[in-house]
């Protein structure tokens, strides 16, 4: 058996790619299907046929594939990581990008591909010779943390526990605005229509934008310091966190801001102060509002958490301009909309939601996929498969 180097699922989480050395895997979540191998000695009933990789340079030395929606575009990333490649399966033909240094991740949909380094981001058009529309420094980012949807992405910004959200078309940067909601490095990104998700390297904490009212919501995972592998969102703000330990904790935006709304926090707080169990937000800039109000963080399985800083002040960053805009933020207790069960394996493993009431796990280092189904109430496991 071949094994995984890494999957990921594509936008719409309707399909698994799995890297390999020397080719990928698609694999349909619903129902659960391979729809196209090109490793060696391939057995599939799949549409496109095996291919040899030897036939093909292009699917050698591979370190990470990313599909394109749903279609037979696949960016390939090549060790040693400092070439790209924008595959057509169905034609068999191919693009390539070179970069002076490693490539630590990569995004593509159908307005640019995001290229990830351990410094800077790399935004480049899909037509060749895929010029650069940007290029934007981040923090330390050794494990390429990042998000991408739509003519949006989030990375960890220059400054440490905060985000960049940057806003672009094929001219270049339409849009930028940074908000500090950490102490502590970004390990672990989600983004959705509605929220942007993010936690640091303490793992206790799951912090929510509102990407339209930038309120900020706080949610616990836990008290006992662990990481995060990952996050997912779902359509109608479901969310599901995948953690070391072995868990998989799920909550419902919606319906714990809905909570919190008909409850009396209904103020805008630009700055609070929490101690508990890990994480800490570092104190608003000057010049920034102070209030003394404070409420429950959201979903604590054990116990009632201190209040906690909401960073104020954020900056908010047009093109060309710079702007400063208060960071709003709302803290709810609503603790029952909180749920979590044990997974298979701590080690490394991306989460999606196939539907708004299924979860599907994928771990390379297992070459497995779990799947488990989402009710009010409780989690409840599904079948596995190989990958």
């Amino acid at each position: 058996m071949y094994r995984a180097l890494n999957c990921r699922f594509n936008s719409d989480c309707s399909c698994i790619i799995a890297t390999y050395q020397s080719g990928f895997k698609v694999i349909s979540t619903i129902p659960f299907k391979l729809l196209l191998s090109t490793l060696p000695n391939s057995s599939s009933n799949a549409s496109s046929r095996p291919e040899n990789p030897s036939a093909n340079p292009t699917l050698k030395h591979l370190y990470l594939a990313t599909i394109l929606n749903s279609t037979n575009i696949i960016l390939l990333v090549h060790k040693p990581q400092t070439k790209l490649t924008l595959y057509d399966d169905i034609s068999k033909t191919s693009s390539s990008m070179t970069f002076d240094l490693p490539v630590v991740n990569a995004f593509i949909n159908k307005h640019a591909i995001l290229a990830v380094f351990s410094s800077f981001i790399c935004i480049t058009s899909l037509k060749a010779p895929h010029p650069v529309i940007a290029r934007i420094e981040t923090s330390k980012n050794e494990e390429g943390v990042a998000c991408m949807l739509e003519n949006t992405i989030v990375v960890p910004s220059t400054e440490t526990g905060a985000i960049h959200i940057i806003e672009f078309n094929e001219s270049g940067i339409v849009n930028q605005q940074e908000l500090t909601i950490h102490k502590s490095a970004i390990v672990t990104m989600a983004m959705n229509e509605d929220y942007i998700a993010s936690c640091s390297h303490t793992g206790t904490l799951i912090r929510c934008v509102n990407r339209k009212t930038l309120e900020l919501s706080t949610f616990r995972r836990g008290v006992d310091q662990t990481r995060i592998w990952a996050i997912a969102l779902s359509k109608k703000n479901r969310m599901a966190v995948l953690s070391s330990n072995g868990t998989l904790h799920v909550y419902d935006l919606e319906r714990a801001n809905g909570a919190a709304r008909r409850g009396s926090n209904n103020s805008t707080i630009e700055s609070i102060s929490d101690t508990d169990m890990g994480e800490t937000i570092p104190s608003s800039p000057p010049n920034a509002t102070q209030t003394n109000e404070t409420s429950p963080v959201v979903g604590s399985p054990t116990k009632a958490a201190k209040a906690e800083d909401a960073p104020s002040g954020s900056k908010m960053r047009a093109a060309g301009n710079k702007m400063t805009a208060p960071l709003r933020k709302k803290y709810q207790r609503d603790g029952k909309h909180i749920m979590h069960t044990k997974t298979l394996s701590k080690s490394n493993a991306v989460v999606a939601w196939t539907s708004e009431t299924e979860l599907m796990v994928a771990r390379a280092a297992d070459n497995l996929c779990e799947t488990f189904f989402i009710n009010d109430e409780a989690i409840s496991n599904g079948p596995y498969y190989p990958l």
